[in-house]
Formats: structure tokens, C-alpha cells, sequence
């Protein structure tokens, strides 16, 4: 398992798609392969978590008071996660930000926008920009960079395909493709709750589909595999 940073209290690692972010006794899961792979006393607590399908950066708390800390961060806003998607088409602004309400069923394992707040549904808000194109399969691919506000179940995968933009081979939400999900957590940065030194951690993009497809550049710089990421914040333009 590759490890971006650690220290002795909190660790990055990337996180590999079919496996579970959190404990689980039937299926892979990235703590327990990291408790074995570390030696550590006891398997670390996802600070955050990626679906199934979806592989990157995790930040996880190596004890329950450090967990603890992480998770003050988390509720001030201090961290922030820039994913990379790849939509079936282009989206109609280079850049931009979408807010929904989004409305979980547990029987489905789904996520639905709705129109109107009620019992159980949450806003949901992100900001994008798209950072090239790539044809495949007589289908126009969109690379984009995601920073989302708020941390709802399938939420990047939900607001961009409830625009018809579903992501690549995800076929929950409507892709088409035969391809594994195109999502992956490309980097985290967040206020060391101890150090409290900002540290930011960029995984290395996979190299498979939909990620290794020749993206032509668009308006915004593409990001390469070994260069620093960058941010956008956009929540000024959702108050």
C-alpha cells in the first residue's frame, strides 16, 4: 500500500478501488491492510472516506484522540480534497460550481437530488473546473478538477450526473462506458492538528482508464502525474 506521508499520529495512503475505507470482516479494507502492512496496535480510523469504486488519497487518525483532533479539523473547515473526475461530455462552463439537495435511500444504496427540504436531505455543494477533453469510443471525455464544499454520500458522482454528466463508467448514475469509475481523490491538504503546519499530499495518478487517455489541454492547465496540484475555491460564488 503506498504511503504519502506519516507520522505518529495521523498517515495518507492511497487507497486502491474495490477496497473499503473503513473495517469491514468479509472484504479488503484499507485500515486492516494497513495495520498489517505498518504493525500497527490497532487498525487507523478514516478521517474521510472514498467509495468502493473510487481510489486515491485517505487520510486516516492512527488513535482515537487523534481521530479526535482530525475530526475538529474536518468540522472547521480546515481540510480540503481536490478529486479528479472524468464526465461522458463536456460541461456547459469551464468552470463553475454546482449546489443540489440531496436525498440518500439506504434500501438503494443511491443518492437522488430533489426540489425541496424534508427529513434527511442535505445540501450538497462543489466548485469544478475542466482541464481537457480526450475522445474515446466515439464519446467526448471531459477532465475535471472537483473541490467539493460538503462531504454527502456519492455527491461528486450525483451533481454532475444529475446534468448529464455521468461519470465515466460509473454505471450507478448512468455511465456508459466500460471502464472503471472515473474518480479518484488526486490530493488532501489540511491544518496539522498538532504540528498545526498546513500539509498538503498529491497522489500519483493511475495509470488506466479513464485517467491515461490522451487529454487535449483546455482553458486551465492540465494537471500532469508529478506536478503539485492546485485549488480552486469557489464558495463565494454559491452564498
Amino acid at each position: 500500500m503506498e504511503i504519502l506521508y506519516e507520522d505518529r499520529f495521523l498517515l495518507i495512503a492511497v487507497k486502491q478501488s474495490g477496497m473499503l475505507s473503513e473495517v469491514s470482516d468479509n472484504t479488503a479494507s484499507l485500515p486492516l491492510l494497513l495495520k498489517e502492512q505498518l504493525s500497527l496496535s490497532e487498525p487507523p480510523h478514516p478521517v474521510h472516506r472514498l467509495d468502493r469504486e473510487v481510489s486515491g488519497a485517505m487520510l486516516l487518525a492512527k488513535s482515537s484522540d487523534a481521530m479526535a483532533a482530525c475530526s475538529r479539523i474536518v468540522a472547521s473547515g480546515l481540510i480540503q480534497k481536490e478529486y479528479l473526475a472524468v464526465t461522458e461530455g463536456i460541461p456547459p462552463n469551464e468552470r463553475g460550481a454546482f449546489s443540489d439537495l440531496l436525498l440518500k435511500s439506504a434500501s438503494q444504496n443511491k443518492t437522488f437530488t430533489v426540489t425541496r427540504m424534508r427529513k434527511g436531505v442535505k445540501k450538497a455543494c462543489l466548485s469544478y473546473a475542466t482541464l481537457g477533453y480526450a475522445d474515446y469510443e466515439g464519446r467526448t471525455l471531459s477532465l475535471i478538477s472537483v473541490t467539493p464544499h460538503t462531504g454527502r454520500t456519492h455527491q461528486i458522482r450525483v451533481q454532475f450526473a444529475s446534468r448529464r454528466l455521468p461519470l465515466a463508467g460509473d454505471r450507478k448514475y448512468g455511465g456508459k462506458l466500460p471502464m472503471p469509475i472515473g474518480l479518484f481523490c488526486r490530493s488532501v491538504s489540511f491544518l496539522h492538528p498538532y504540528t498545526k503546519k498546513q500539509l498538503s499530499c498529491v497522489a500519483p495518478l493511475p495509470s488506466a482508464l479513464p485517467f491515461d487517455l490522451p487529454y487535449r489541454q483546455s482553458g486551465e492547465k492540465l494537471i500532469l502525474e508529478n506536478e503539485v496540484p492546485f485549488f480552486w475555491d469557489f464558495r463565494s460564488t454559491e452564498e
